[in-house]
């Protein structure tokens, strides 16, 4: 179903630009719609950048550049009508999406994580659609309320996320992650990237932060409360504000062959009273806990 379907929406403008003879297309969509009443917002990109800034009120404000790219002007007429940003709501929460025949938003529970899958089962779940001859990209430019809990994820591209307060979520697989002025951040999560996140003020939740191929770069107005458990392989940590160790966690495990006790591997340590938790983890990356400047 096309986004118009779903729910209500204003359809402010729509700016094309394309040849009649090019394979090439490009179209700019802005939407404008109340979010309100929905227990959470949802934006799942595939191929593109996403820049999210947090507003006042209860509507949000989309502003999508959709690029197509065929190799017959056949196959970017038919792909106009097949790639597009779709939405649904489930249990009161409302998803934004692309809406493609190559792969389907595979949803693992409702208000959680999801994944772009190939609809082929033969074929590499992750599988692009770069054999169909076809490539797309969205773009977001998006104004969302600030209060309101919000998790976007783009798999190609930068994401990055200004002055939200709600419980958020974030992630990015081929990108950068820059997130300022949030507060309940709930995970951050990467791969081949790094992350910088700087708080407008000091979370109350627990927080989880992940790359493989970057750093993580936190920054708080004051020392954060909080027990911090970190993991690097390649990396190093790095803290202006004071801490103090805290002994590695053991489990005790019973079997046929006696008693055997796991020893954590993680170094943990404690900042403030250690009210929250936050865990940091990344594989070739240095992580920094820095105070505001």
């Amino acid at each position: 179903m096309k986004l118009t379907y779903y729910i209500p929406l204003i359809l402010i403008a729509l700016i094309t630009s394309t040849g009649l003879c090019s394979t090439k297309y490009s179209d700019i969509k802005k939407l404008e719609m109340e979010v309100g009443d929905y227990a959470q917002v949802l934006l799942f990109n595939k191929y593109g950048e996403v820049n999210v800034t947090g507003i006042s009120g209860t509507k949000a404000y989309l502003k999508v550049t959709r690029t197509l790219e065929a190799k017959s002007k056949e196959a970017l007429e038919k792909v106009k009508d097949e790639v597009y940003l779709d939405t649904m709501v489930l249990e009161d929460h409302l998803y934004y999406f692309i809406q493609n025949p190559y792969s389907i938003l595979e949803i693992e529970e409702i208000g959680g994580i999801a994944h772009y899958n190939s609809r082929d089962s033969g074929k590499w779940r992750w599988s692009n659609n770069g054999e169909r001859d076809v490539k797309y990209i969205f773009s977001f430019e998006v104004q969302m309320p600030m209060n309101i809990d919000f998790r976007v994820s783009t798999h190609k591209e930068d994401l990055r996320v200004n002055n939200m307060r709600g419980r958020l979520n974030a992630s990015a697989h081929f990108g950068d992650i820059y997130l300022k002025g949030v507060k309940n951040l709930e995970s951050v999560s990467g791969h081949h990237g790094k992350i910088s996140v700087q708080f407008a003020a000091n979370p109350s939740i627990d927080g989880k932060y992940r790359t493989h191929h970057g750093s993580i770069e936190l920054e708080f107005p004051s020392t954060p409360s909080a027990d911090v458990s970190m993991s690097s392989y390649h990396g190093k940590f790095f803290t202006d504000f004071d801490w103090k160790p805290i002994p590695f966690k053991t489990t005790k495990e019973n079997n046929n062959r006696g008693t055997k006790y796991k020893i954590g591997s993680n170094t943990i340590v404690r900042m403030g009273n250690g009210r929250t938790k936050m865990s940091l983890k990344t594989h070739h990356g240095d992580m920094y806990i820095r105070k505001s400047s």
